[in-house]
């Protein structure tokens, strides 16, 4: 069976690009890419992953994702962006979950999308032919875990190779900027990379500088992929219909999608989810 795997946030961000005009431009936006990635690939089942809150990385380091945070008062402009940004995202995964047919939305409260993710590629759909569509680096790790994996850039539009080395222990050294992650004292990409390549190197670091192996191994802990238990996760499957969506596509003024050639196409590349 093919499936396809959706990284929800990262989709919804790369949908702040692009058409600007009118009161929904990021629904407009996430809509149309929407389709084009469901012909790509012509799933048998599609799952949209939301985030939950990482708990357990938050007690290893508070300060994870800690940047993220938009001050309202010392960035006003910036702040007033992101309210409007949460305010399409919540007509999003609304239709998402109530309107769009055929799509299986899935979030664990107490976990982020990546484990999900992973966790739905190597527990429950181990046996199947798996596609991931996230532009999110930490993703490169199922590739390495799992052979019936194959991993798609959405902005870079191509699928990503993995590395030959092992990327978890490369990152837990250099760590991750974009996730507050610190990592070694000046190990950039190319050092953390000979030291990943050369075990006998990285230990004798070790040895040589107190404290470097304890900030190394909670790394490990914040990049590897949790393992999720998918009973206690909130899945469900939109229970509308397509004339709810396209009346939602009309409430917006989504005129160019909804020409009667144009929207005849957009339903039938969803018909080959189940």
């Amino acid at each position: 069976m093919k499936v396809l795997i959706l990284d929800g946030y990262n989709l919804l961000h790369r949908a702040r690009s692009g058409f600007t005009k009118g009161e929904w431009p990021v629904v407009y936006n996430f809509f149309r890419s929407l389709r084009p990635l469901i012909e790509k690939f012509n799933p048998v089942r599609c799952y949209f992953v939301l985030e939950g809150q990482p708990k357990r990385n938050l007690e290893l380091l508070p300060s994870y994702k800690g940047s993220r945070d938009v001050d309202p008062v010392k960035d006003p402009k910036k702040h007033a962006k992101l309210v409007e940004f949460h305010r399409q995202k919540g007509r999003i995964i609304t239709m998402m979950m109530f309107d769009v047919p055929g799509i299986r939305v899935i979030q664990h409260l107490d976990y982020e999308a990546d484990d999900v993710m992973a966790e739905l590629a190597r527990s429950r759909h181990a046996q199947d032919d798996v596609t991931i569509v996230s532009g999110d680096s930490d993703m490169i790790q199922v590739l390495q875990t799992c052979d019936n994996v194959k991993l798609y850039h959405p902005i870079q539009k191509k699928f990503v190779e993995a590395p030959e080395y092992d990327y978890v222990t490369w990152k837990a050294l250099c760590g991750d900027a974009t996730d507050d992650i610190p990592g070694l004292p000046k190990v950039g990409a190319k050092t953390a990379e000979k030291l990943v390549c050369d075990g006998n190197l990285m230990e004798a670091r070790f040895e040589q500088r107190a404290g470097e192996r304890e900030i190394f191994e909670r790394n490990l802990e914040l990049v590897r992929l949790h393992r999720v238990d998918l009973d206690n996760a909130i899945e469900r499957v939109a229970g509308g219909n397509w004339c709810s969506v396209k009346l939602r596509f009309e409430e917006m003024g989504f005129n160019s999608m909804l020409k009667d050639k144009t929207w005849a196409k957009y339903k039938a590349t969803f018909e080959c989810l189940n």
